[in-house]
This record gives structure tokens, sequence and C-alpha cells, in this order.
């Protein structure tokens, strides 16, 4: 068997010689097994152990007995202990959720201080199968059902190459003490009705089960490679970031093959599930507005987008501005996000109107000072330039296509209670110039 780990960790590239590697320990049989194979090959490892406090005296009896196996190997030894059940109450975790965030971040911490490279744990062809099935009840993507990967960052599985007999004999022709967990034979926890009930049946069914399972897993693993590729390559047609938000392009996602697979694996790390997946997908077609909530992050189906961002982001309330003659006639006028120029003009012979999308032109005589810059709401109407019908500015915004973003944004100019302008957009008809006009208002959008 020394031999097979020495080719598995050269064939997987699980680290070099003499890199320096933390053997996560727990006492078990597989970890020990883990700890006698590392020594016995001349690996440069120190050993590391997590009490979570959860079997009274046994989890303190099993951190002396790894302590007394670094002492044997003549190795570092690192060890903690936490308050594994408070901790899970307090994030709303299951034991078994809280105890993996636990010692994963624990091994990161001692890997950093003491400059390891990688953290190995003793994961095995069994412990593979069964999160397999784990994964398959959870309704995992593909890469769920690749089992357990041999090399993931700075966690490395050198057992994976053995099945849990193959470690059990090598325990025993080797002379090894090992703790036992008593909580493995009770099947309150899914895995251990997973390994102790469902497997061996299954096993009962076809006795080569396990090997056959370890190769579709391989070939999962290879499918899931290809798989990869192409959603990354979607990603980047569809997929960016705009500020602390995050956009997918909707029409470049409707020509992707598949789309609720490659949309699933954009958003699944944001909360999602699956069935949120499809519900978004069918969205595409419908009107703007849909919302998609996890517990963390938030979906708005806009026109064009689907604009992922924090549940915590803080929305602040719209605030009126007001413009006064005075801001008119000292030329410039700047809020928050918007820059004007301001200019009075004669309606000689010689004025001329300028076709910029960014300028509009008011009869002056028409307004009333002070005029107010506010936010759009509800119930706006105007007279659209070059109509003498009312429409409702929420119409007027679908028939322009306004994203969903850009119309929460939306700034109108007001005068009396009348909205003069939907600024960047369209001036209002009652306002505009005639014959009769004197004085005109000139107005421009600076950029």
């Amino acid at each position: 068997m020394l031999s097979r780990i020495k080719k598995y960790i050269a064939e997987k590239k699980l680290f070099g010689f003499e890199q320096k590697i933390l053997l996560a320990v727990s006492g078990g049989g597989d970890s020990t097994a883990m700890a006698d194979m590392f020594f016995k090959c001349g690996f440069n490892f120190a050993i590391c152990h997590v009490n979570f406090q959860l079997r009274g005296s046994d989890a303190d009896s099993d951190e002396l007995f790894v302590k007394n196996m670094a002492e044997k190997y003549g190795v570092k030894f690192f060890s903690t202990r936490f308050d594994t059940k408070n901790y899970a109450l307090e994030h709303k975790l299951s034991i078994e959720m809280a105890a993996r965030e636990l010692r994963y971040n624990y091994f990161e911490q001692v890997m950093q201080h003491e400059n390891f490279c990688y953290t190995a744990v003793a994961h095995h062809k069994d412990d593979a199968a069964e999160t397999f099935f784990l994964n398959l009840l959870r309704g995992s993507g593909i890469g769920g059902l690749t089992g357990i990967a041999p090399k993931n960052n700075k966690i490395i599985r050198p057992l994976l190459c053995f099945s849990r007999q193959e470690i059990e004999n090598y325990l025993k022709n080797n002379n090894l003490n090992y703790c036992t967990d008593k909580t493995n034979g009770e099947n309150v926890y899914l895995r251990n009705k997973f390994r102790n009930v469902i497997i061996p049946q299954l096993e009962q069914i076809n006795p080569n089960f396990r090997n056959n399972l370890a190769q579709t897993l391989e070939f999962l693993s290879s499918a899931r490679n290809i798989y990869q590729r192409y959603v990354d390559d979607a990603k980047t047609q569809c997929f960016k970031k705009i500020g602390s938000d995050f956009y997918v392009d909707i029409n470049k996602l409707k020509q992707i093959e598949q789309p609720e697979c490659v949309l699933f694996e954009m958003v699944k790390n944001f909360g999602f599930n699956r069935s949120q997946i499809f519900d978004m997908v069918d969205s595409m077609l419908s009107q703007s507005g849909k919302m998609f909530f996890a517990k963390d992050y938030k979906i708005l189906k806009d026109r064009d987008y689907f604009i992922i961002s924090s549940n915590d982001k803080i929305t602040l309330p719209t605030q009126d501005f007001v413009v006064n003659i005075d801001d008119v006639k000292n030329g410039i006028f700047e809020i928050e996000g918007l820059n004007l120029e301001f200019s009075i003009l004669q309606n000689s012979s010689d004025f001329k109107i300028l076709k910029d999308k960014d300028i509009v032109y008011f009869d002056m005589e028409k307004l009333v000072f002070p005029m107010v810059i506010r936010n759009w709401k509800n119930g706006d109407f105007f007279v659209p330039f070059g109509n003498t019908c009312v429409k409702k500015l929420s119409d007027f915004f679908i028939n322009i296509k306004l994203s969903v973003a850009q119309k929460n944004s939306q700034k109108l100019l007001v005068s009396d209670g009348k909205i003069v302008w939907v600024i960047g957009c369209r001036a209002d008809n009652r306002f505009r110039i005639t014959d009769k006009t004197n004085k005109v208002l000139k107005i421009r959008i600076l950029h």
C-alpha cells in the first residue's frame, strides 16, 4: 500500500516530496493509517487534531491518543477545542456543518501560521461513495456528483485510492491501535445511514458495486471538466460585475444551449436553488420587475439583465432638489449623479435649436420658480413633446424600453407640480417654444 499511495500522490500531483504537509488526524482508523503511511514513506509532515467537545471524556481520550501518536513519530502536534454545539446554535447550522466549518477554518489558520503547503484529510473511496449519495439526495449539480476531489485548493486526500476494507487490513497487518467513535455505528446522521444501511444493501444486489461506482465517479469527473469549460466560456459572455452588483445578460443567455444549467452555475453560490433557477429561466420571456430571494442575496429580473445584489443593501430615501432662478442665472447646477448647464437666450431671428438628446429648450415665461428636481413616482404623468395627450410615465417608460434599474433612478424637472422634463428622455409639450416665446431656457446635460 505504501507504493500505491506514493504512485497516487504523484499521479494526482497532490504535493512534492519536500513540501510540509499538515495531517488532520482524528484518531480514528482512517487518519491513523494515513499518519503511519506518511511516516513510513518519509514525508515531511505534522499532525493536527480538533476536539469538538461533543463526546465528553471520549473526545478528550482521542485528543491524548493523537498527541501520543505525534510524539511516537517525532513530529509537531497542533490541537484546539471548540464549543461546537453553541457555535451551531449561534450560526443556525447543523452539528455536522458547524464541525466542518470549524475544523477547516482551523486548518487554514495553522497552515498560514506554520507555513504548511497543504492539509491532508483521510477520505477514502467509501467516503466518496457516501458523498455522492448525499449530494444526489440534496439535488446537487454535476460538481457534487463527482464524489470527492483528490485536491481542492489547499486540501488533499491521499487515501482516495483505497477502500475502507483495504485501510482496515492495513491497520490489522501493521498492528496499529486507533480510536473508535461510537457515533459511527449510530444512524442519527444521514451519512451513517448511507454507510451502514443503504450501501451494504446495494452491495447485496451487486457485490462489485463500490468498484463500479468508483469508475462512474471517474467518468463523471472527466465529464465535469468538459462541462466546466463550457460554463466558464458562457460566463465570460454574459456574466459581469458592476460595482457591488452582478449582471447576467439575458439576451446572451437565451442564445446558449441549456441556459438553466449555465444560470445555475452562475448563481448557485449566491444561495439560490434549482427550483428558483427554472423560475428565472421562465421569467426571461415575461415582464420586468420579478424578484427572487435567497438568504443573503436577491435577484431582480430587469428588461435585459438579471441583477444580483445583496439583501442588506440600503436604499436611501430619494431627495428633492430645489432649482431657484439664481441657480439658472449662475449657469451650472450640480446634484449627485447629474450636472446641468443653464442658459437664458432671446428668441431672436438668429436663435437656432440644436438637435442633441442632451439639450432641451423651454419657454422661460411658462416656468414657475422655484422648480424641483425629484425622482419619478407612480401616478406621474406628462404630455410628451410633439403630442397633445396626457401619458402616464409608467406607460412611457415601457414604450421607450427603460430598464427597471433606469426607471427607479429616473429624475424629473418639475414646475408648479407639472413635469417639465423627463430628464435625458423627453421634454413636456406644454412648455415648448412657440412664435410668441420671448425668452428661452436652454438646459444641457454635462457628462
